[in-house]
């Protein structure tokens, strides 16, 4: 998790870059980015409600992460840590 938030925190923007820094595999990614969501320690927060070419995966942003739009059901996302965990 540690290398997760260090990537985030030295300006990792996507989960592709996050993967580079970090050396996990994507499915190991989705699991601590989850875990840092239920915990508090990390928040996603929508860039825009749909791809700008007007279809899944037109855009670069759901490019560079792996998936489409569709896999979250909304447009990209920021990864924005949080600067004080809920206890």
């Amino acid at each position: 998790m540690e290398a997760v938030t260090a990537a985030i925190r030295e300006g990792a923007r996507s989960r592709a870059e996050i993967r580079e820094r970090t050396g996990l595999n994507a499915s190991t990614l989705d699991a601590v980015i989850h875990h840092l969501e239920r915990t508090g320690r990390l928040t996603l927060e929508e860039l825009g409600s749909a791809c700008a070419g007007g279809s899944c995966n037109s855009c670069i942003a759901a490019k560079a992460n792996g998936a489409t739009c569709a896999t979250r059901g909304n447009g990209p996302v920021a990864l924005v840590l949080t600067k004080n965990p809920p206890a």
